[in-house]
């Protein structure tokens, strides 16, 4: 694996990981009980605890960005693929903590 692969991995993966940093911070407020899923109405339903959203949820992006990796590593012109993971883990996480507190 060329070395500037294995760059992006890393900091890919950092940036996944990152994520619980922002539930931690951002996610002081959050319910022992988070509000992920809604139907059609607004209605909850679908939660998960608030401590395997902090820590489960950055394995669960970690786990699809090494996925998404070992997909995309043959071609150099897709390198910014590597962040598409990270980018959307990030987002997710925060419009999660924005949701449930509304």
């Amino acid at each position: 694996m060329k070395s500037s692969k294995m760059k992006h991995l890393v900091i890919s993966s950092i940036l996944c990981l990152a994520t619980v940093g922002i539930f931690i911070i951002f996610g002081k407020n959050l319910p022992e009980i988070v509000p992920v899923h809604w139907d059609s109405s607004g209605n909850v339903n679908g939660t998960i605890a608030k401590s395997y959203l902090t820590y489960g949820a950055p394995f669960v992006y970690l786990l699809i960005n090494f996925i998404a990796f070992s997909k995309y590593q043959g071609n150099e012109k897709n390198m910014w693929k590597f962040y598409l993971v990270p980018a959307f883990a990030i987002a997710i996480s925060f419009l999660v903590i924005f949701l449930a507190l509304r």
